[in-house]
């Protein structure tokens, strides 16, 4: 079966907005190499309800880039490829998703190497992984 981040990275190199896994866009970390990084990262989501093969998972997507700008925009590039109001997105050829935004792209923070950081949240109701 596969995994949700997988399938959220694998979506967003099929779209054209990061390069690949590993490269460019990372699971549940944050190298401090290359600079310009986008990372997803899982956190508590909402128990699956009883008898359903769905659950809600909370994922946060973070852009860490030298510039402010260009950090935000990507955030913001990002924000629109993954939002999906009123209808399911499919990232994968099986991974459907209902994705809903917590918040839109915010600035979170900026690191010791001046780097800024933007984010936003998603609740993700998809398949059991």
């Amino acid at each position: 079966m596969s995994n949700l981040l997988l399938d959220i990275v694998t979506y967003l190199t099929t779209e054209g907005l990061v390069t690949g896994d590993g490269v460019d866009a990372f699971r549940d970390f944050t190298p401090e190499e290359p600079n310009a990084v986008v990372s997803v990262h899982e956190y508590k989501g909402s128990p699956p309800p009883l008898f359903e093969t769905i659950s809600t998972r909370m994922v946060q997507v973070a852009v860490r880039d030298v510039s402010s700008t260009a950090a935000r925009n990507k955030a913001l590039d990002l924000y629109n490829a993954l939002h999906s109001p009123d209808t399911y997105l499919d990232l994968t050829a099986s991974r459907w998703a209902l994705i809903q935004p917590m918040n839109t792209p915010t600035k979170i923070r900026v690191d010791k190497q001046s780097r800024v950081f933007y984010g936003f949240n998603l609740s993700i109701t998809t398949q059991h992984d």
